[in-house]
């Protein structure tokens, strides 16, 4: 989930500077949403470890965020997008966290 939240950071800068097209964007941000909704629910379904509930709120705001992010892109407006997408690195970093602290044990 680290990649999509840094990939969705890449693509909301890049379709807010005119560098990436609408579409792209719209099928790359629906993607990773989906991926994230998927792991949140498999993580639902896990034994309720506190890493794993931990994981599951990241993965869900994640998708959350995403999902947002795409509809203000859908409506053409580049200020809503930087701004979600502002957020993304601290999304990026929690997760990212989670996953050293689980490769770790």
């Amino acid at each position: 989930m680290v990649s999509w939240a840094a990939t969705a950071e890449m693509v909301a800068q890049r379709w807010t500077a005119g560098d990436v097209p609408t579409a792209y964007a719209h099928n790359t941000l629906t993607k990773g949403a989906q991926e994230a909704r998927r792991a949140a629910a498999k993580l639902g379904q896990a034994p309720a470890a506190p890493v794993a509930r931990e994981a599951q709120a990241r993965y869900a705001e994640l998708a959350v965020r995403l999902a947002r992010i795409d509809a203000v892109i859908a409506d053409d407006d580049g200020r809503a997008a930087a701004g979600l997408a502002a957020g993304l690195p601290a999304i990026r970093l929690k997760l990212d966290r989670l996953q050293s602290g689980c490769q770790a044990r």
